[in-house]
């Protein structure tokens, strides 16, 4: 499983609402308040998982099949504190023409905007006041690390 992080929490809201951009400094990476969403949108649609510490708070995302117009879609939820998990207003067709290795460059630049770090690590991690983690599970990611 792949690690990052940074000091500082990430707010729910920007992880769900397109457009939310909060970067400090002069020269970040992104600013557009959409990579994050496309990653988390292109790891679940490769089976992969992944969650995100704000602190001590824990935010899961998991998809959910619903029928539009007769297609199948997977809507991704996400679940703050092992609550009820709620649509987040996109599918996993969101950036259904990226690689991992994208989603992987995306989570690395936000953290690196942030000053943080990345790590592979054996063991789940614990939420910490002040801290983000993003955690990220699954083979093809741990590939794109090494």
């Amino acid at each position: 499983m792949i690690v990052f992080s940074n000091l500082g929490e990430i707010d729910v809201l920007s992880i769900s609402t397109f457009g939310v951009s909060v970067k400090e400094g002069d020269t970040p990476i992104g600013f557009f308040g959409t990579g994050l969403k496309y990653a988390i949108a292109v790891l679940l649609c490769n089976k992969h998982a992944i969650t995100i510490y704000s602190g001590k708070q824990v935010v899961d995302f998991t998809g959910s099949t619903e029928l539009v117009r007769g297609k199948s879609f997977d809507f991704v939820q996400m679940s703050v504190d092992m609550g009820n998990p709620q649509p987040i207003g996109f599918t996993t067709e969101l950036g259904k023409q990226w690689e991992m290795w994208m989603a992987y460059r995306e989570i690395a630049c936000n953290c690196k905007d942030e000053g943080g770090t990345v790590e592979s690590m054996s063991d789940w991690p614990e939420p910490e006041a002040g801290t983000t983690k993003i955690i990220v599970k699954g083979a093809e990611f741990d590939q794109v690390y090494a």
